[in-house]
């Protein structure tokens, strides 16, 4: 895997997991890029960045995200899907369009810029609700998260609002949804919804769910050849200048669902452990209720046991080595790591 090495200038967004600078570099195209930190912080039920962090996380899902953008835009791996599974000309021949354009060792990524058009919120006799741009110019975000599903996993929000799915239910292809990206809460879409604040064709909007259900099977291939399950999971897209899809963001376990022998790979196992606090009681009472400005209502999330965070580490790192077949990270084996998971020594 090539290694550039990037200048940092100013910061231009922090998120609750990534940092994002422009480019320093001393060339013309140093304002078509951006600078992608990836920081060891996490996130869970739309808290934002949480108390503590999850060492060498931030490492881990950047050489994860590279090495997975450098795949899908690597026609020869699609011409190997291919083999198996009836896919667009396109891909066979350039490959996936990404926003990917390098790598650092310091867990920061080069990417193509494009412009985020946010909506604005509005209270309104105590309803919240957003308006976004009724034209947005391209490269933008497409202000939508795409989730996939090929199992109905524990807990998954779609038993609630779809209840002949429940826990386990198998979808070949993968079910494709939409919600919103860029609001305080994601909240599911129809469709009439999604492609109107999206901006995009009938057209190409089917394009988008055809390309995340594609991507969504190349990954489980790849995965599968790990003996690792992709269950489920979800993607940002992009619209270049020149009007194509672009696959932007991170991919990795905080943006994937994944197990191995019975266990969740994923942030999903910090999510299991802060559903028996009663922080998390608190959250979902407050979006039950709509509640404005929930989260100056409902108290502190408390931090993880020391040695739930430090298996955690372990895991993100451990995963990443298995699914690249490298050894950048000195840790314990995945089905070590999975064992560990099973016997819950941290409660």
């Amino acid at each position: 895997m090539p290694t550039n090495r990037f200048s940092k200038n100013a910061l231009m967004y922090e998120g609750s997991v990534k940092r994002i600078y422009s480019s320093g570099a001393s060339s013309e195209s140093a304002a078509e890029n951006l600078l992608f930190e990836f920081t060891d912080d996490y996130s869970v039920f739309d808290w934002g960045k949480m108390p503590d962090t999850i060492p060498r996380k931030g490492q881990a899902l950047a050489r994860l995200t590279s090495s997975l953008y450098e795949k899908l835009e690597d026609p020869k791996e699609w011409q190997r899907f291919g083999k198996i599974k009836s896919i667009p000309e396109e891909l066979c021949q350039r490959g996936l369009l990404t926003h990917y354009r390098g790598f650092d060792q310091d867990a920061t990524l080069l990417v193509r810029k494009i412009n985020i058009c946010r909506p604005q919120k509005m209270t309104e006799m105590g309803r919240e609700y957003y308006i976004y741009p009724p034209k947005m110019q391209p490269p933008y975000l497409i202000p939508l998260e795409v989730v996939f599903r090929f199992e109905v996993g524990a807990g998954s929000s779609l038993t609630k609002r779809h209840p002949e799915y429940q826990s386990g239910h198998l979808f070949n292809p993968p079910y494709v949804e939409m919600f919103t990206k860029l609001e305080e809460k994601d909240r599911p879409l129809e469709k009439t919804e999604a492609m109107k604040m999206s901006g995009l064709s009938s057209e190409k909007y089917q394009e988008m769910v055809q390309k995340t259900s594609l991507v969504a099977e190349i990954l489980k291939f790849w995965l599968e050849e790990k003996s690792i399950r992709l269950v489920d999971g979800k993607f940002e897209w992009g619209l270049t200048a020149k009007g194509e899809l672009m696959l932007v963001d991170a991919i990795g376990p905080d943006e994937l669902r994944l197990e191995k022998n019975g266990v969740q790979l994923s942030k999903e196992v910090l999510r299991d452990f802060y559903r028996q606090t009663a922080w998390y009681r608190e959250v979902e009472n407050a979006k039950e209720n709509h509640i404005t400005n929930w989260k100056a209502k409902v108290s502190e999330p408390p931090s993880l046991p020391d040695k739930l965070r430090n298996l955690v580490s372990q895991m993100y790192q451990s995963l990443v080595d298995e699914i690249l077949g490298q050894n950048n990270f000195s840790c314990s084996s995945l089905n070590s790591i999975t064992e560990e998971f099973k016997c819950k020594l941290w409660s």
